[in-house]
């Protein structure tokens, strides 16, 4: 088996629809960025990228996400800038979940039950 660096303990899974009604909520947050990485992101995320794609750019040593970034920032898989496999897009995810965390964000949005 292939060590990837790091132990996983728990894995949390939040449903597209749930998430955009999270990120209209948190409005921002600024996420570390350990070294500058460039995408090929589809036009529109909910569209394949073989119909269009943009450049993305996060910059090191920080960005702030807001709105569509947040997308970017978790579901950007084709690095122009450097080798990047899932395991960087998995690592994107979690340090967007621990600075949702760190900001004290409760994640009880109304009309929606916790358990």
């Amino acid at each position: 088996m292939r060590s990837i660096g790091f132990q996983v303990d728990y894995v949390i899974c939040i449903l597209p629809d749930l998430f955009d009604r999270y990120v209209k909520n948190i409005g921002q947050i600024k996420v570390p960025v350990n070294f500058t990485r460039e995408f090929k992101y589809p036009i529109h995320r909910h569209k394949p990228i073989e119909e269009g794609s943009i450049k993305i750019k996060f910059t090191s040593p920080s960005s702030v996400l807001k709105g569509d970034k947040f997308h970017q920032w978790i579901g950007a898989r084709y690095c122009i800038s450097h080798n990047l496999d899932d395991f960087d897009r998995i690592y994107r995810q979690q340090v967007l979940l621990t600075e949702i965390l760190k900001s004290g964000y409760n994640f009880n949005i109304s009309g929606i039950k916790s358990n």
